[in-house]
């Protein structure tokens, strides 16, 4: 849900827009481990996922340039922010059992690799970007 205030000329237009929402999100990670001695020693490491639902909070701003009635080119910055200590636990469960393996012999024996519990996500969550994008209609 957002609010939106504009003012326009015939041909510049300014746009402000803010407001609450809700944000879902679903992080995934993957570690890949190559030995240093042995290139031929790999393990790959897929934890699983965390997922979080938490409050947000998005405002934009832009400035479009109308080289018609009917179609303004926008450019502008946008902000989401959330916070992903919200609504769970951001962290993967430890690893078990995941060794270094030679792909190339049937002979190496694996070596174990201490595995922590990997925090995806903690605290406020902010994303800020440009934008550039067409607006249709009058």
């Amino acid at each position: 849900m957002r609010a939106r205030v504009a003012f326009q000329t015939s041909r510049f237009r300014g746009t402000l827009a803010a407001g609450p929402g809700v944000s879902v999100r679903l992080m995934s990670l993957t570690r890949q481990a190559i030995s240093t001695d042995n290139p031929a020693l790999i393990d790959a490491y897929a934890p699983g996922s965390v997922t979080y639902v938490s409050p947000a909070l998005s405002m934009e701003g832009a400035i479009e340039v109308r080289p018609s009635d009917h179609l303004a080119i926008s450019f502008g910055l946008f902000l989401w922010a959330d916070n992903a200590s919200v609504g769970g636990s951001n962290a993967t469960p430890p690893g078990m059992g995941h060794a270094l393996t030679d792909r190339t012999s049937t002979t190496t024996l694996p070596e174990p690799i201490p595995t922590p519990q990997y925090h995806v996500a903690t605290g406020t969550q902010v994303l800020l970007g440009p934008f550039i994008g067409f607006h249709f209609g009058p």
